[in-house]
Formats: structure tokens, sequence, C-alpha cells
């Protein structure tokens, strides 16, 4: 048995297309620490106002500073894509998480 085969049987598979979203790991563990970043992403992306999506000549020669809020940092995570991949709590309690390379994946 291989160690792809294996971590496929025992491991969680989040499914998460790295082309579409980007990984979002809450700061805590449970559904309060979730739901503040859900939040943070809605109101970012769903309650844009007429702002537009960020593209990446937005942050050429302009990163955000670390110290920028949640949904500052979340618009230049977030170049060319619109969805957020939620570390939730299945994957939180998860002993392994398996995630498959496959071609094409960034």
């Amino acid at each position: 048995q291989s160690v792809k085969t294996y971590l496929e049987q025992v491991g969680v598979n989040p499914n998460w297309d790295p082309m579409k979203c980007v990984a979002a790991f809450p700061a805590s563990k449970g559904k309060d620490a979730i739901t503040m970043l859900e939040n943070a992403y809605k109101n970012e992306y769903k309650n844009t106002k007429g702002k537009p999506l960020p593209e990446l000549k937005d942050f050429e020669d302009n990163p955000t500073p670390v110290d920028a809020t949640i949904g500052e940092r979340m618009r230049e995570a977030m170049v060319d894509r619109t969805e957020i991949c939620m570390y939730d709590e299945t994957l939180q309690k998860a002993k392994v998480i398996h995630f498959p390379v496959q071609k094409g994946t960034r």
C-alpha cells in the first residue's frame, strides 16, 4: 500500500480548489472563530457596495501592511479568487488531513 493510498483512506480530504479559493484558518478553534472569519469574508466580498474586486496590479509595489485589518489582508490574499476554503470544525477535529496534489494546482 502506498502512502498516497493510505492517506486517502485515513485522511479527511477537504476538496479545496486553490484556483478558486484561498485557505482560511480561523484564529482559534470553534464555531465563533469560524463565524468571525466568514463574516469578514462576507463584509469584504458580498457587501462591496460597487467597490471592484481586487486585482494583482492593485498590490504591485503596494503590499498590504502586516498590521492591516483582516478585511484588507483578505483582499490581497484573494486576488484572482472569490471564495474561501474554510478550515472548519470537521477539519479542526480530524487527526489526518490529506491535500492530494493534482496537476495544475498552485
